[in-house]
């Protein structure tokens, strides 16, 4: 998915908040459960939204869909993600449709495997080097003994699948001006998600909130 949708909405003024195209595999950064981002940028009667939320937040955890009931739970989790404005609500005189609604789900299980896969090759082959030398014996055993021990701690690791969502919208908004507030039912619909940077770009100002589970209210009065 194209990350360049807000700057498509908000030209030149989004820049400070704009994220860099997508590459084919996108690194996933450390996340913080409970907390996530969300980009706003309003321009003329175009609304761009997008939001960066670890998996376990929206989803309930954060490892393989395996089992029917988990998969059954994922796509209860991305149906309800697809519904923005009953996420984010919108004021009525604002009168903002829904024009477009795109959401993905993340993973660096894979990437990792595959470093881990790599790395344990060429610490068996480093081992074989070792084994050739003329203290080959009692390093090759020292070898042995650390690569097991960097193999199971691999093996373990990969148990911690790391998953983000992001979810990008389009609102279509007769008077964008009169979205003086936001009220985040987003925490009533995932209640493991306790906070979000917001992040505002509109025709008159820009600014950063936080928003949380017990003050889920956006205060935009003279923002617009």
């Amino acid at each position: 998915m194209s990350r360049s949708l807000i700057a498509a909405s908000a030209a030149v003024t989004l820049a400070a908040f704009t994220l860099p195209v997508q590459a084919e595999k996108r690194q996933l950064g450390p996340h913080e459960h409970g907390h996530g981002t969300l980009n706003i940028a309003i321009e003329g009667k175009k609304v761009a939204i997008e939001l960066d939320v670890p998996g376990a937040d929206i989803a309930g955890f954060e490892h393989e869909a395996t089992t029917p009931e988990d998969k059954a739970q994922l796509e209860k989790a991305q149906a309800n993600l697809k519904e923005a404005l009953k996420l984010f609500v919108m004021p009525a005189a604002a009168s903002c449709k829904l024009a477009k609604a795109e959401v993905e789900l993340e993973a660096e299980h894979e990437h990792e495997h595959e470093e881990g896969k790599e790395a344990h090759e060429d610490h068996d082959h480093e081992g074989k080097e070792a084994h050739d030398d003329h203290e080959g014996k009692e390093a090759h055993e020292d070898h042995d003994h650390e690569g097991k021990e960097a193999h199971e701690d691999h093996d373990h690791e990969e148990g911690a699948r790391h998953s983000e969502f992001n979810a990008t919208y389009e609102l279509d908004c007769a008077s964008p001006k009169k979205i003086e507030t936001i009220q985040f039912d987003y925490f009533k619909v995932f209640p493991n998600a306790r906070s979000l940077t917001v992040n505002l770009v509109s025709d008159a100002k820009q600014g950063s909130y936080e928003v949380t589970s017990e003050k889920p209210v956006l205060d935009l009065t003279g923002n617009m």
